[in-house]
Formats: structure tokens, sequence, C-alpha cells
């Protein structure tokens, strides 16, 4: 194996001219056609006994197709494996991201049960400030981690297995139940007057987003499991 790898790594010499030995062909070749007949036996000669410098020229141009064709070989075997890693980095890209998108998910020791509380007409000024307090506290690694899922996004946007993967990704991140679009839904339920009847409406409605934005985010991740995409 070393030994063929040591004779594809020797460089290709292109034959070199030897001129005492053209010379003492030309002169035998010249002396056997003034015999008559001569040149048949010279033309002959030709056929059967090469001149050295087409002989190694022939080696040569051998040589050449051989590595060439070697090195193809060689570029075809690196760029399917270039594809396989990037498929893989993309795959698991795609399964670091899922989980970030979990990150956003909304449970009840947080302002869903701030939002549950306003929406059973349970609520007061101090659920508001709570539910104020919980979505500044929040907002710096909400916003973090959605800028970072933007781009990557955009990445797996661009490779033809992820693109469906892209979609839902922007889907939890700006849809209709978007992380985006909930959090300015209750930004809007923060200002508003908690003794407007209208308010524990739009908490439900919030509270109800947010489950369908939940189950959106459960999805996201079963399409990654064993590096597989899923359907729902």
């Amino acid at each position: 194996m070393e030994k063929e790898q040591e004779k594809q790594d020797e460089p290709i010499v292109p034959p070199v001219q030897a001129p005492g030995r053209n010379l003492a062909r030309n002169l035998t070749e010249a002396a056997v056609e003034l015999i008559p007949g001569g040149g048949l036996v010279t033309a002959l000669y030709r056929v059967t006994h090469p001149p050295l410098a087409d002989k190694l020229r022939g080696e040569w141009e051998q040589t050449i197709s051989e590595r060439t064709n070697e090195h193809s070989s060689r570029l075809e075997r690196q760029e399917l494996a270039l594809q396989d890693l990037q498929s893989f980095l993309s795959a698991r890209t795609a399964r670091k991201e899922a989980g970030q998108a979990g990150l956003l998910s909304f449970f009840r020791t947080g302002m869903l049960a701030s939002l549950e509380k306003i929406a059973d007409e349970r609520g007061d000024v101090e659920t508001q400030k709570r539910l104020a307090q919980q979505l500044d506290a929040t907002a710096p690694e909400v916003e973090e981690i959605i800028s970072s899922l933007t781009v990557a996004r955009d990445m797996l946007s661009g490779e033809a297995e992820f693109v469906e993967f892209a979609h839902r990704l922007d889907d939890v991140l700006y849809g209709k139940f978007g992380k985006v679009g909930i959090r300015e839904r209750i930004q809007e339920l923060i200002t508003a007057d908690i003794r407007q009847p209208y308010v524990p409406e739009l908490a439900k409605q919030i509270c109800t987003e947010i489950r369908e934005f939940n189950r959106r985010v459960i999805a996201l991740a079963s399409t990654t499991q064993n590096g597989q995409q899923k359907r729902e």
C-alpha cells in the first residue's frame, strides 16, 4: 500500500531525447536504405522496433492518463465525503436548534401561570406587574436565542433536505403562533387596564396561542429524531 502511494506521489518526468542513440539509429537506417529493398526493411524495423523516444513518450502518456484517472477518482471520493460531512453537520445543527427552540417554550412556572390567572378573572394589578417583570427578565435570553435560530434558519434553508425544517423553525419564531408575536400580545396585555372586560378574553387568546406554540416546538424537535425528518 505504501509502495503504491509512493509511486503515485512520484513526479511524472517527460521523456528526454538521447542524441547519441538517435544519431546511431539514423545512420543505421540510412545505410540499410542504400541496399535494394532496404526501404521496406527499414519500414518494417520501425514498426517492430520503434525508436526509444517514441516508446518512452508512449509510456509517459500512459502514465499521465493513469495518474489523471486516479486523481479524478480521488477528487470524486473527496467530494462525496465532503457531502456526507455537510449533511451530518446540517443534521446536527438542526437537532441543536430544535433544542434551542425548546428553551422558548412556555411553562406554568413562568408567564403562563400569570396569564392563566388573568384569563380566569383572578388577576389584578399585582398579577400584571408580575407578568411585566417576567417578560422583562426573559427578554435578553429570548432575543439571543431568536437571533441564533434566525441565523440557523437561513443556513439550513440552503440544504434541500432541511428546507422543511427551516420553514417550521421560521413559523415557530415569526408565524401566526410564533414566539415574537406572542410576546408582543403579552406586552399589550400588560399595558391594558386590568379592569376592562376584554382583558380576560385577551389572556385566554394568548393562552390558546401558547398551547399551539408549544405543540409546534415539540413537533419541530420530532423532525430531527435519529437525524431524520418526520411529518406531523
